[in-house]
Parts: structure tokens; C-alpha cells; sequence
């Protein structure tokens, strides 16, 4: 007997890819993002992108004084 799965863990019978005209079009719109995952995709590009910027940037004059 096999286990029921969740929604999206289920998989798909050869009955509902043959009566599926929109293959595609069906697995297209079951993928998203919700907005936690949009903000750590988000958050890890600036990481990396602040990295990259970090490593590849030139200080031109570092200096120093006495604060008063």
C-alpha cells in the first residue's frame, strides 16, 4: 500500500499527464517563491555581491588622526 504524500511531494499518475494539455504550464505555476525564501535569495546576492566588491576594491589613502 503506498503512503499518501503532501501536496506537493505527490507524484503524478500517467492518467493526469495524459489528461494534462498543459503540462508545463501546470508545474510553472506550482513554483514560487514565498517571501521568506525571496528574502534570503535577496540577502544572500547582496552578501555576495558586497564580497565581491570587497575584495576586487582599491584603497586609494588610508589616514589617521586625533579625535578631540
Amino acid at each position: 500500500m503506498m503512503k499518501q504524500l503532501p501536496a506537493k511531494l505527490r507524484l503524478v499518475t500517467a492518467a493526469e499527464v495524459d489528461s494534462s494539455d498543459d503540462l508545463l504550464g501546470e508545474l510553472k505555476s506550482e513554483s514560487h517563491y514565498t517571501g521568506a525564501v525571496r528574502l534570503i535569495v535577496i540577502s544572500t546576492a547582496l552578501i555576495l555581491v558586497t564580497l565581491v566588491w570587497a575584495w576586487f576594491g582599491v584603497l586609494d589613502e588610508v589616514s589617521t588622526g586625533t579625535g578631540r
